[in-house]
């Protein structure tokens, strides 16, 4: 091949392209002098001007980020957008390869493309990249990070998704009203303490007294128990806790004089001491009467749960009530069988208690907080979202745990977290009985959760500040945030691809 033809291709790239980039820089240079001029001079005629001349560059850069903000598209799509420079540039250099060729005509036309091109390419600059950021947001908002429109139609995002994002959106910008309110009982609505604590250490006293072994070695036997079942309520902790081989009872014997007196003494104190924390009667009727759905979910077992809602004057109160199974231990874990008996009996009364409820249901052991249980497919079934529901309850891990999976707000019953010192002091002997019950045959997920801290919506000083989300505010700090999280995205070149789309444009840059 001739030296000829190298030397033509070469003044392809010298005379033509070099020289027009360098012609578009330095006319956009001059344009933005000018422009610089004419906003000092007018500004809003100037801004005008220039929005006429290139909102179209906003509004393609904005299509091309909000289709799909990442990916080979997009390759595709720059490499399309450049077509006019690369197709002149191909054109000039299979016209150079003619030796009959005039080079002066061809380098002369490809210049002026190359800067007709690159200066159209530089003025679309700003606008078509605030497009692209804008489109890049709104796709984050609406079908997820780094996710677009493509991403709906290949399946890689759900319409429920997108749906939901739509929701958070609008509830963002306007708090719907409260519309499911899902509580904890004991600690929440009532001091579970106030009758418990003084029940039991009258009964350890008796206990103690007339079988003549310390009151602490009781605790602890009984404790063992309960610890091991994880509930304070648990029907055979007596049965179980070794007392009725310590003490050389009968079954018969040791159910009618420590097990029966035990639990009337407990259900005694229950109806004379177990009180609704100020506010919660009414703080539920006025609920109720703005049509919010109230919810009980407790981790008590559900017969006792019931006894204190009935207790409190509240089961009339609730709309739906879930608490937790008891399952008959395995028999092995007595002496005799028939120290079965009162506890099957306890709870077999207790369950036939009236239930006032739209909605109820025994949950499985392994649904205990922080698990949704059936709080989901509830939510599901009612038509409310995560934005219309919240959770009120004194456990920072287990009812903050249940808010936060559930993607609702948690309200912190801060004032029954912590019972008096001399409950606590009660609380702590029956705890340091920890190993001392039997094994059972409860499922993993009764160990009890780690100690993560959820997120708290309010530390709530009484019941009644629910009422607040019955007409709530803006929370202003959450769109800074949802704006900071969606919005503010780097700048790409991507969009720049708009300045050669088949859109119209002016010559007046």
């Amino acid at each position: 091949m001739d030296q000829g033809f190298f030397k033509r291709e070469s003044a392809v790239v010298t005379d033509g392209i070099a020289p027009g980039l360098q012609d578009a820089v330095t006319t956009t240079w001059s344009d933005l002098q000018q422009a610089k001029k004419d906003f000092s001079t007018n500004p809003v005629g100037a801004t005008a001007k220039f929005l006429e001349n290139h909102w179209q560059d906003a509004a393609v850069g904005a299509a091309i980020t909000l289709a799909n903000p990442r990916g080979l598209a997009n390759v595709a799509l720059v490499a399309y957008a450049t077509r006019g420079l690369w197709g002149s540039t191909a054109s000039a250099m299979y016209q150079a390869s003619d030796s009959n060729a005039d080079m002066t005509k061809v380098t002369g036309d490809l210049r002026q493309t190359i800067s007709h091109e690159g200066t159209a390419f530089l003025s679309s600059m700003p606008l078509a990249m605030a497009g692209g950021m804008a489109g890049k947001g709104a796709a984050n908002a609406i079908f997820g990070k780094n996710m677009g429109a493509l991403d709906l139609i290949t399946g890689k995002v759900s319409g429920a998704e997108v749906k939901a994002n739509l929701w958070n959106i609008a509830d963002t910008l306007k708090p719907p009203k409260l519309k499911l309110l899902v509580t904890d009982i004991d600690g929440t609505m009532g001091p579970f303490s106030d009758y418990f604590a003084p029940a039991v250490r009258e009964n350890v006293a008796k206990i103690s007294a007339e079988q003549r072994i310390p009151e602490l070695e009781i605790y602890q036997k009984i404790g063992g128990v309960m610890d091991k079942y994880r509930s304070h309520d648990y029907p055979w902790s007596l049965e179980q806790s070794g007392l009725p081989e310590k003490f050389k009872m009968s079954p018969e014997q040791f159910t009618k004089e420590v097990v029966e007196p035990f639990w009337k003494v407990m259900d005694e104190r229950r109806g004379e001491l177990l009180k609704p924390y100020d506010g919660v009667p009414e703080t539920l009727d006025k609920l109720r009467a703005n049509g919010v759905r109230i919810m009980a979910r407790s981790d008590a077992p559900y017969f006792i749960g019931l006894a204190r809602l009935h207790t409190m004057d509240l089961a009339r109160r609730m709309d739906e009530f879930y608490a937790l199974e008891t399952p008959a231990p395995n028999p092995k874990s007595f002496s005799d069988p028939k120290l079965m008996e009162h506890g099957a009996q306890r709870v077999a009364d207790f369950m036939n208690a009236d239930k006032p409820f739209e909605q109820t249901k025994v949950l499985s052991k392994a649904d205990e907080k922080p698990h949704l249980g059936n709080l989901k497919e509830r939510m599901d079934e009612l038509n409310v979202r995560p934005s219309q529901t919240a959770m009120f309850g004194d456990s920072r891990i287990k009812d903050g745990g249940l808010a936060e999976a559930a993607g609702i707000k948690f309200f912190y019953a801060k004032f029954g977290a912590h019972p008096p010192a001399e409950y606590q002091n009660i609380f702590a002997k029956l705890s340091s009985g920890r190993d001392a019950g039997p094994s059972t045959s409860l499922p993993d997920t009764m160990a009890a959760p780690k100690k993560v801290y959820p997120p708290i919506y309010r530390t709530a000083a009484s019941y009644s500040e629910v009422l607040d989300l019955l007409n709530p505010k803006r929370d202003w700090s959450a769109i800074r945030s949802g704006v900071a999280d969606n919005a503010l995205v780097a700048p790409s070149f991507k969009p720049l691809a708009a300045y050669s789309l088949p859109v119209e444009k002016s010559d007046d840059r």
